[in-house]
């Protein structure tokens, strides 16, 4: 964070795999859909690429994310 007030970008980071849409930040988190845009499944990541969760919640077409004060939404 530090760097970043100082206007430093790191190097990005990739996660393996075919992800559908966004991945999206939340907390110490990434939140992904695996998979296709038919049926992607949903995958948490820590920050470090490794999956750490995988819900038992799938979406179908996805075309949208938002972030709440209580979560993530993937739509």
């Amino acid at each position: 964070r530090t760097a970043l007030e100082k206007g430093e970008v790191g190097p990005a980071r990739t996660l393996d795999g075919v992800h559908a849409g966004a991945v999206v930040p939340y907390e110490e988190h990434l939140v992904a859909l695996d998979g296709d845009d038919e049926s992607a499944k949903v995958a948490v990541y820590d920050r470090a690429g490794r999956r750490v969760a995988s819900p038992d919640a799938t979406c179908e077409r996805p075309s949208g994310d938002a972030v709440t004060r209580r979560g993530v939404v993937l739509g």
